[in-house]
């Protein structure tokens, strides 16, 4: 599947058990090699404001085509390790 990656952005990211826990703000695209290397959640706070950002490895993401929504298969510890 080949999906433009603005068509991507702002979709929600939940944990393996579908509860959501932020949206994708960002794709981070090595130049190099054309891969995207990570992706940005934005997670908490209101209308974003007072969210943070933090940066997840782009393999620890699966898209559900259906839903149109990510999941995150490493626990929501990744996110508070990984600040962007």
């Amino acid at each position: 599947m080949i999906v433009s990656a603005a068509r991507l952005l702002g979709n929600a990211v939940v944990n393996t058990q579908g509860v959501p826990i932020g949206h994708l703000e960002s794709i981070m695209i090595e130049l190099a090699s054309g891969r995207i290397a990570h992706a940005i959640v934005s997670h908490g706070g209101v209308l974003g404001l007072g969210a943070r950002r933090c940066r997840v490895d782009w393999q620890d993401l699966r898209l559900d085509a259906d839903g149109w929504r990510f999941m995150l298969e490493r626990g929501f510890d990744t996110l508070a390790r990984n600040p962007a």
